[in-house]
């Protein structure tokens, strides 16, 4: 959604899978809170959150 929207729009094999899985109003649903995510890691980015709070990478055994 947020690198190619065009091209996930016009994916047949995409949203035969898709379809398969989850009803009209639980895509709508899902859609929603993805754009919503989006959005604010966007803004965190901009506001800089993002780098002070980054998340530490995993500690190998």
């Amino acid at each position: 959604m947020g690198r190619d929207p065009k091209g996930i729009a016009g994916d047949e094999e995409f949203w035969s899978e898709f379809k398969s899985a989850f009803a009209d109003t639980e895509i709508v649903d899902l859609s929603y809170c993805i754009a919503g995510w989006m959005g604010l890691g966007r803004v965190a980015h901009v506001l800089g959150v993002d780098a002070a709070c980054a998340i530490p990478e995993p500690v190998s055994a």
